[in-house]
């Protein structure tokens, strides 16, 4: 089986089966051990390349995680959009055991922000069996990303660094996003988790 198919049932069956971690921001582990072990066994990699993957896996996704942790209100009245994030721990663990570079991995990022989902609070309120199936998308994408990156796509580099992109639209003032006039609200996002101790430990 090609390894987007397998990692849309493993993403999948992890939540379903409750085999996920719970962190404050989410369940990364639904994405990023089964791509991260996926990922290796298509490529041959090692033990040691699949823990470190993994380990790039949380960093990543922790830090933009955090970064669009949603205020109370705005989860309340929209949602808190865990599985709009849970793609990064998905991308990050392919890319590294790809072997793509920092340019490539930047771009990957890029695209994760591109085709994450809308953050929404309807499978929580619907208690929707779909929730599950989400993990699976967003493991099933992350190959699709990384393959497509190590193809060659352009033109999708630092897309955390601009607020008209992911983290202004995941937690900026809707009214005026898309034009010269975005804002970031400081109760809605913390872009300073993306680079906080980075290079320290």
């Amino acid at each position: 089986m090609a390894a987007p198919h397998a990692a849309l049932i493993l993403g999948t069956l992890a939540d379903a089966l409750a085999w996920e971690d719970c962190s404050p921001t989410g369940q990364p582990s639904t994405c990023a051990v089964p791509c991260a072990w996926l990922a290796a066994e298509e490529r041959h990699k090692s033990g040691r390349e699949l823990i470190a993957a993994i380990i790039a896996a949380y960093e990543v996704y922790q830090r933009i995680a955090l970064a669009v942790q949603p205020s109370e209100g705005r989860w309340r009245e929209k949602g808190w959009g865990m599985q709009n994030w849970q793609i990064f721990a998905a991308i990050i663990p392919i890319a590294k055991l790809y072997g793509l570079d920092a340019r490539k991995i930047n771009q990957a990022i890029g695209m994760g922000c591109e085709c994450s989902v809308i953050p929404t609070n309807f499978a929580a309120a619907t208690m929707s069996d779909f929730s599950h199936y989400e993990y699976g998308y967003r493991d099933r994408d992350g190959f699709l990303i990384a393959k497509a990156v190590e193809k060659g796509i352009y033109n999708q580099r630092d897309a955390l660094d601009d607020p008209r992109c992911y983290t202004g639209i995941v937690c900026g003032d809707e009214s005026a996003n898309g034009d010269d006039e975005t804002k970031i609200h400081a109760d809605e996002s913390d872009r300073g988790w993306l680079t906080r101790e980075l290079g320290t430990r």
